[in-house]
């Protein structure tokens, strides 16, 4: 009896490893083992990941011109800073009812041409702005100025009712604020009627 146990026992283990085997692949034709590189060494070579680099030989061409020509820049970026340099004078303010009209000379004093100048007019009257033509600033386009050279506006400015009353009693002060690409100055003019 303990015999007939003894082979079953080893029966029963022998059928569970062939079952295993089988599932493992080790019976089916073209499948390699599951368990085959766990029990034999791995000898792939090591895989290099840089490209072997190409030999290069540089020759000089016998008809190859040698002389290198100075590098150029033009514009801004290499040339001196621009001088500009504005003077503003007022040459007349007329007030009638609640519009102003402001006469001005606008004068480039320096020795470089001013590009895209333009005036910024700002008006307060008793310590408070005034709104030219419902605005908080009027922006009076000039365009290019020469070295030396003067433009000269005229702009008429117009004025809510409150803020005429005002300047007509207590007068207004004027600022105005010339800008280019090159150069922004401010100037300050005090009006007393």
């Amino acid at each position: 009896m303990m015999k007939n146990a003894i082979i079953i026992a080893i029966a029963v283990v022998v059928i569970i490893g062939l079952t295993t085997a089988y599932f493992l692949g080790a019976f089916r034709p073209g499948v390699a083992p599951a368990l085959q590189g766990a029990f034999t060494p791995s000898l792939t070579p090591a895989v290099s990941l840089t490209p072997p680099r190409p030999s290069v030989t540089l020759l000089p061409s016998p008809t190859a011109n040698l002389s290198v020509s100075p590098f150029v820049t033009t514009g801004n970026a290499t040339s001196a800073p621009a001088n500009v340099d504005f003077a503003l004078s007022i040459t007349g303010v007329t007030q009638s009812g609640l519009s102003a009209t402001v006469t001005a000379d606008l004068i480039n004093n320096g020795t470089s041409t001013a590009h895209i100048v333009s005036v910024k007019v700002e008006v307060f009257s008793g310590g408070s702005r005034v709104q030219i033509s419902g605005q908080d600033f009027l922006t009076v386009p000039v365009g290019t100025l020469g070295p030396g050279a003067k433009a000269t506006k005229q702009v008429t400015l117009e004025f809510g009712f409150m803020d005429g009353m005002k300047m007509a009693q207590s007068g207004a002060d004027f600022v105005l604020t010339v800008s280019s690409d090159e150069k922004t100055r401010t100037f300050n003019y005090s009006y007393k009627p």
